[in-house]
């Protein structure tokens, strides 16, 4: 299907365009009100040497050349399960309890880390992210000896997260027209599956053109006559007698049939049509044709055959 099919079924078929997009539109908007509501609190805390190392100028300058490695580890501890365990332990949190979801980074180009919390449960993800912040320090605090984290501001609130209404309206449209135009053009191009074939227009033993091929030109023809009130002539030639024909060999068939496409071809304009109507008639369609050209035409073709 080319680029100019396809925009015409586009276009003829506008309403499947309008009907996917406002479902999934519909569906996406739906889906969003239907979401549970959630809430986010962070905890944001420093990532600095331990006093200890404070003293040691050498020490202090390797370790702070790896302050922003080390705070990138420091966030993805935050974010593992035996960190989670052992907050839910810490709360005291059951089996049923909403689940929290923790994100901790970086800020980019500090050693700022943040600790993040979600869940729907407004109060218990202020808990949870502060939680996280003690559990962190306290792991941290056991297994290294050159950094440590230093509070700056614990989670007091949790607010509402963003329902992403206009993200899913955006992505409502997008794959309503996506899903929409594949629909057309899918039926499109199965209907031209089903659909018969246009007919061969050359004549298989003369190689002129078939009968098939004559009437749909006659057709056209005729249109184009009642609109301009320009002359045409059909002409019907038997070029062997009747009942001979069917006496010669197959082979002195094709010989005669094609001598009778080449007299054609060879006495007629371009814009005629020459065609087999039957076993041994011819049929020639002449647009722009007066009566007593056409017959000039005929007896031509008449002594040349």
């Amino acid at each position: 299907m080319d680029l100019r099919a396809a925009v015409s079924a586009l276009r003829a078929r506008w309403w499947v365009l309008v009907l996917t997009t406002a479902l999934t539109v519909g569906l996406g908007v739906t889906l969003t009100f239907l979401q549970p509501r959630a809430y986010a609190a962070t905890s944001t805390y420093v990532v600095a040497p331990t006093p200890s190392f404070r003293g040691e100028v050498l020490s202090a300058m390797t370790l702070i050349s790896r302050q922003s490695e080390i705070a990138e580890t420091f966030a993805q501890i935050a974010m593992s399960s035996y960190v989670a365990e052992a907050v839910r332990a810490e709360l005291g949190l059951t089996a049923d309890a909403p689940e929290v979801i923790v994100e901790s980074q970086v800020r980019p180009g500090t050693t700022v880390l943040e600790v993040t919390a979600r869940s729907p449960d407004p109060e218990l993800t202020q808990r949870y992210a502060n939680a996280t912040g003690v559990v962190l320090l306290d792991y941290i605090e056991g297994v290294n000896d050159a950094f440590q984290l230093v509070l700056l501001d614990a989670a007091n609130q949790a607010t509402p997260v963003p329902s992403g209404l206009i993200l899913n309206v955006a992505l409502g449209l997008v794959v309503g027209l996506a899903l929409g135009a594949g629909l057309v053009l899918a039926v499109r191009w199965l209907r031209g599956l089903g659909r018969p074939q246009p007919p061969e227009i050359v004549d298989s033993e003369s190689l002129a053109y078939n009968r098939a091929y004559l009437t749909m030109r006659l057709r056209q023809e005729m249109s184009r006559v009642r609109r301009s009130n320009r002359p045409m002539v059909l002409a019907l030639l038997r070029v062997v007698p009747a009942g001979a024909f069917d006496t010669l060999p197959s082979a002195a068939r094709l010989d005669v049939l094609r001598i009778v496409t080449a007299a054609f071809d060879a006495n007629t304009n371009v814009e005629d049509v020459a065609a087999r109507v039957d076993d041994a008639t011819f049929a020639v369609l002449m647009p722009d044709t007066t009566s007593d050209a056409a017959r000039n035409v005929v007896d031509v073709l008449r002594g040349a055959i």
